[in-house]
């Protein structure tokens, strides 16, 4: 596991590999709420489409998906980047990006080129 204490965040997953969870906290919409992040390589995420049955036919480029939480339940956002595989310096950097983001909202964003 990695990132914890002092860096803000909660890595839930063994580093390195092909998808990572961690919770952190995090302005969003004006307040600070908790995070429930999933990162995965796009290779990662194009596979378990596959496997559920609706794969993802063309190309992908990177995304984040964010759902808002309600009450107690925390704000989940599945992020998905073409990389090799997840790491802790990726899992540092995608936290920033997440803390930084004004006017991040609710739905699916993406960015970069597209990727076979």
């Amino acid at each position: 596991m990695g990132g914890t204490g002092g860096e803000g965040f909660e890595c839930r997953s063994k580093l390195p590999g092909a998808s990572a969870r961690v919770r952190f906290t995090g302005p969003c919409q004006g307040r600070t709420v908790t995070w429930d992040l999933h990162l995965r390589t796009l290779a990662d995420y194009r596979e378990e489409r596959a496997a559920a049955g609706a794969a993802v036919r063309g190309s992908l480029r990177a995304f984040l998906e964010v759902h808002p939480g309600t009450g107690v339940r925390p704000w989940r956002a599945l992020v998905a980047l073409d990389l090799p595989h997840i790491d802790l310096p990726a899992v540092r950097k995608t936290v920033i990006m997440l803390r930084n983001w004004r006017r991040l909202g609710p739905g699916r964003h993406e960015w970069g080129p597209p990727v076979e």
